[in-house]
């Protein structure tokens, strides 16, 4: 989470599956979706794909408040 949080694409993009499954964390498909928004800003092809696929599942307002919470 800490690379993550300093902008490190790679971490952002295994924290958003890790976020997105719940596999060593509390599963949060917002801040997921959120994690995953911001690799791909970054140029992570991979995690455009998944965000994809998640974003459907997220309310605006779930995805705004998520944005805010990273």
């Amino acid at each position: 989470r800490k690379a993550a949080a300093n902008g490190n694409p790679q971490a952002q993009y295994k924290l958003g599956l890790a976020l997105s499954s719940g596999m060593g964390t509390k599963e949060n498909i917002p801040q997921a979706v959120a994690w995953l928004e911001r690799a791909e800003k970054q140029g992570s092809q991979l995690s455009s794909v998944y965000k994809a696929k998640l974003q459907e599942k997220v309310t605006p307002k779930a995805l705004a408040e998520a944005r805010l919470q990273i």
